[in-house]
C-alpha cells in the first residue's frame, strides 16, 4: 500500500468557536512560558559547567521546536490522516457543474459510457461528435446527462443511441446539441417508455428533432421545442401523455404525423412555418388550432388549417367546421377526430382525399358539387349519411368512389344511393357494412374496378345492385 499524509480540507477552519481559539492561545502562551523557564534553567546550569554559547543556542532552538510540535499534535493532530491512493472507479459518475448550472462529464467517462461518431464538415474535418450508443453506466437512477464536449469538441447530434432504454426517466440536454435524431435515424429516444421529462438549457441550440425521435415515449407529458426549426415524421407519435408542446417562432417544417396519437388539445403554428406534412396531429385530442398572422402559405379558419393557394383543408379538430371556399378535404385531415357537432360542407368542396375521415366519430353533411371520394375516405367512421328513412347516400354529383371508401362504416343504412357514380373501386362496402342494396346510375361510362375476383361488392352484405 502506498500512503501519504493529506490535509483534510473539510476540517480546516471547521471550528470557529471563539472560546476554543482563546483556549488554544492560552495553552500556546503557557507552553512558551514553560519553554522559557526550562531554557533559562538549562542555560544557567550550562554556564556554570562552562558550556559555550553555541551549544546553549542549539538547545534553545531544539526545545522550542519540540514544544511547538507537541502543541500542534495535541490540538491539530486530528486534522491529519493517512489516506490510501486508489485508482478512480471508471463507473463512477463525476459530475462537474459548469457556469450555466448544467453538469459536465469528464472525457474519461464519456469514453467509457458513450459511443461517439465523428461529425464532419464539407472538408471532412471533425467538427464535433454524434452519440450513437451508450452503456448502462451512462444512466444513473433513471437520469441521463448528455455530455457537452469530448476532446474539446462539442457533442452536436444524438443518433439512435437510446432506443428502447426503459430505465431512462429524465434527460438533461447540453447547449451544444443541435440535432436529436435525423430523417434517417431509427429514433433517438424511441420506446423510452419511462421518460417523463427533458431538461433543455435556456440557450438550447436544438434545431432538428428527427423521424421517430420520441415515438412511443408514453410517459412524456410536456416538451419545449422553442428553438426547433424542423420536427420529423412521427417524432412524437404515440406519446399519449403529451399534452403540452411549445413551438417557437423558428419552426419551419413539421412532418407527417409528428404529434399523432398525443393528448395535445391546443396549438398555434408560427408564421415561419413553410412545410406541414400529412396531418401532424391526427388521432390527437386537438380541440383548437391556429396559424399566426403573416404566414404566406397557411391560414386558419374555424379551427382548421388551410393551404392558401390550393384551398385544401389539411388539419381539422374536434371543434372544426369546413370554411366556405375550401375545395379539397386533405389526406388524414380529420383522422381520429371526435367531432363536437355535425360538420356541414360548403358548396365549394369538390374532393375528399384518402383517409380524410378515417376513424372519424360524428356526422357529416355532404354538399352538392362534391365530385370524388378517394380510397378509405370514411374508413371505419361512424357517419350515417342518412338522406331519408332507411336510406344513406351521397350527392348525385359524386362520380367516383375509391377503394374501401366506406369500409366498416357500421351506421350506414341498408339502402345506399350513389346514382351519379360512374367509377367505383374495390371493397367499397366491405367490413360488415350494413348496406344491402346499392342504387347506381350505371350507363355506358360505368366502370367497376376489380382485383382478380374482388370488386366493390366483395366482403359486403350487398344482395342487390340497381
Amino acid at each position: 500500500m502506498v500512503a501519504r499524509l493529506v490535509r483534510d480540507q473539510e476540517a480546516v477552519g471547521s471550528n470557529p468557536a471563539t472560546s476554543t481559539t482563546l483556549t488554544k492561545l492560552y495553552f500556546f502562551c503557557l507552553t512558551l512560558f514553560l519553554l522559557n523557564a526550562i531554557i533559562e534553567m538549562l542555560g544557567e546550569k550550562m554556564k556554570k559547567r562552562g558550556i559555550g554559547f553555541t551549544i546553549i543556542f542549539i538547545t534553545f532552538v531544539a526545545c522550542t521546536v519540540i514544544g511547538v510540535s507537541i502543541f500542534g499534535l495535541i490540538f491539530y493532530g486530528d486534522k491529519f490522516k493517512e489516506a490510501e491512493i486508489t485508482p478512480p472507479d471508471p463507473n463512477k459518475k463525476e459530475v462537474i457543474i459548469n457556469n450555466n448550472g448544467y453538469p459536465e462529464i469528464p472525457d474519461s467517462q464519456i469514453a467509457s459510457s458513450f459511443v461517439l461518431m465523428d461529425v464532419l464538415d464539407d472538408d471532412f474535418a471533425v467538427v464535433g461528435y454524434e452519440i450513437v450508443g451508450i452503456t448502462s453506466s451512462a444512466v444513473q437512477d433513471g437520469k441521463l446527462v448528455i455530455p457537452k464536449t469530448y476532446q474539446n469538441l462539442p457533442i452536436l447530434e444524438i443518433g439512435s443511441a437510446f432506443n428502447n432504454w426503459t430505465e431512462i426517466t429524465h434527460v438533461v440536454m447540453p447547449e451544444t446539441v443541435k440535432c436529436i435524431g435525423t430523417s434517417n435515424s431509427e429514433g433517438s429516444f424511441k420506446g423510452c417508455t419511462a421518460l417523463s421529462s427533458i431538461q433543455f438549457p435556456e440557450s438550447s441550440k436544438v434545431v432538428e428533432v428527427g423521424t421517430n425521435a420520441f415515438k412511443n415515449c408514453v410517459s412524456l407529458a410536456t416538451i419545449d421545442l422553442s428553438s426547433c426549426q424542423q420536427i420529423g415524421n412521427n417524432a412524437f407519435t404515440n406519446c399519449n401523455s403529451l399534452s403540452s408542446v411549445l413551438l417557437g417562432n423558428n419552426l419551419q417544417i413539421i412532418g407527417d404525423g409528428a404529434f399523432s396519437y398525443t393528448a395535445i388539445e391546443s396549438v398555434n403554428l408560427p408564421s415561419t412555418t413553410t412545410i406541414i406534412g400529412t396531418n401532424p396531429f391526427a388521432y390527437s385530442k386537438l380541440q383548437s388550432i391556429s396559424v399566426s398572422s403573416g404566414n404566406e402559405l397557411y391560414e386558419s379558419k374555424d379551427n382548421c388549417v388551410i393551404v392558401k393557394e390550393t384551398k385544401t383543408l389539411i388539419i381539422g379538430s374536434e371543434n372544426s367546421q369546413v370554411a366556405d371556399g375550401v375545395i379539397v378535404i386533405g389526406e388524414n385531415s380529420f383522422a381520429g377526430v371526435i367531432a363536437a357537432e355535425n360538420i356541414v360542407f360548403p358548396n365549394t368542396v369538390r374532393l375528399i382525399k384518402e383517409a380524410a375521415f378515417k376513424d372519424f366519430e360524428g356526422e357529416i353533411v355532404l354538399n352538392d358539387g362534391l365530385e370524388t371520394i378517394e380510397s378509405r375516405a370514411f374508413y371505419a367512421s361512424t357517419i350515417s349519411l342518412i338522406v331519408e328513412e332507411g336510406k344513406s347516400g351521397i350527392p348525385d354529383s359524386v362520380s367516383m368512389l375509391g377503394d374501401e371508401a366506406f369500409y366498416a362504416c357500421e351506421n350506414l343504412q341498408q339502402e345506399f344511393l350513389a346514382r351519379g357514380v360512374v367509377r367505383i373501386g374495390i371493397l367499397v362496402f366491405a367490413g360488415e357494412t350494413p348496406v344491402e342494396v346499392i342504387i347506381l346510375y350505371g350507363g355506358e361510362d360505368f366502370v367497376a374496378e376489380t382485383d382478380g375476383e374482388v370488386d366493390f361488392k366483395t366482403g359486403s352484405n350487398i344482395t342487390s345492385v340497381t
